[in-house]
């Protein structure tokens, strides 16, 4: 029978067993990892400034250490010590663990807006970087993300169209009814936007759709469309090397030449020419996956994020840049919000603040 999970206060029982041995080794792992010198039993992950590449460095140690792997969004459900060793000794012990049938993770339960919904982008599954900019929207707007085990799921499941599917069942058994407020992070904002459209399609509202980052699947669509790009990224170059010199110009040229390498690369694989094995990387089957999307207009809102430092596009014009096909889709309207930033630094201190305050504010403003 399927546990529903609510928008209340979420917790989870760690159990009373006598784990001693697993405590040391994490406490010790924390007080080096965390740079902390005193560490308890019930101090929480996050709340001793714990995040994803932290979170990255214990997994490993884990799995080097007790040989099981673990999902960085466990971290959610097992932020102490304690909670953190009870699931470890459980996969040890090969004892087995309730199943947790959401793919939902809480990142934000108390409140009492209506939820707000991430959607990662990529194939990865951590939804740990949505963490700290959840906490600055406020105590009274829930938040949940999406993570699901790469590993194990069919080609198929990857499918724009099939993920937003299972992704909208998801939503509706947490939140039965709109209005629905989801944001789309990188290649999750095109799911968030074919959710947005199966909520539409079954007379459901949408509260709030966001799209962070996420570039038209099709770009470049034609030459003329390449050629401005092309032209653009020059014009930006060439301020850059006149504000900043030589050495300026030496590090935009050795990034350019890793990118060209890159593509070069890229094309040699497509021709069949490279032995590089890209066919299975997950950069490639993302690009795949993309390339097979084909967005249709929305008749809804839609609030586009850019980060202003994205290396690709900063510095284009708006009639360029392809993260904006999103505003000639939406045939209600469309918001553009320039974030401090790129794609990685958006979501760190000092950026995630102005995100956060974007953000909050359309959300409130939200019905």
């Amino acid at each position: 029978m399927r546990t529903m999970v609510g928008i209340g206060e979420f917790s989870r029982e760690a159990g009373s067993l006598a784990l001693s041995g697993i405590e040391v080794v994490l406490t010790e792992w924390w007080k080096e990892f965390l740079n902390v010198q005193m560490v308890g039993p019930e101090d929480d992950f996050f709340d001793l400034g714990g995040h994803s590449i932290v979170g990255v460095r214990l997994l490993k140690s884990i799995r080097d250490k007790y040989g099981i792997d673990l999902d960085l969004s466990l971290l959610f459900d097992a932020p102490t010590i304690r909670q953190l060793a009870v699931h470890i000794q459980n996969q040890v012990s090969r004892v087995s663990l309730p199943q947790q049938d959401s793919i939902l993770v809480p990142l934000q339960t108390k409140g009492w807006r209506a939820p707000l919904f991430w959607i990662p982008g990529g194939l990865g599954s951590t939804v740990l970087r949505f963490k700290g900019i959840s906490a600055l929207l406020g105590e009274e707007r829930p938040v949940f993300g999406f993570v699901t085990n790469t590993s194990t799921e069919s080609e198929d499941f990857y499918k724009i169209e099939n993920k937003a599917a299972l992704f909208t069942r998801e939503v509706r058994n947490l939140q039965p009814n709109g209005p629905y407020h989801i944001i789309g992070f990188c290649d999750g904002g095109y799911i968030a936007y074919e959710m947005a459209q199966r909520l539409t399609a079954e007379g459901q509202q949408i509260g709030f759709l966001g799209i962070v980052d996420c570039v038209d699947p099709h770009f470049p669509n034609n030459w003329q469309e390449k050629m401005r790009f092309i032209l653009g990224k020059s014009a930006w170059h060439t301020k850059k090397i006149q504000a900043r010199g030589l050495e300026r110009w030496w590090t935009v040229s050795s990034v350019s030449s890793t990118i060209i390498k890159k593509k070069l690369l890229r094309l040699l694989a497509d021709r069949g020419k490279s032995g590089l094995d890209l066919e299975n990387s997950n950069e490639q089957k993302a690009r795949h996956i993309a390339e097979n999307y084909f967005p249709k207009a929305y008749q809804g809102r839609c609030v586009v994020f850019i980060g202003k430092d994205t290396y690709a596009y900063s510095a284009l014009k708006r009639e360029v840049d392809p993260r904006l096909i999103w505003c000639k889709l939406a045939k209600s309207g469309a918001e553009v919000k320039v974030v401090p930033g790129d794609q990685v630094t958006m979501f760190d201190t000092p950026n995630v603040e102005v995100f956060a305050e974007h953000l909050r504010f359309l959300l409130n403003a939200s019905v």
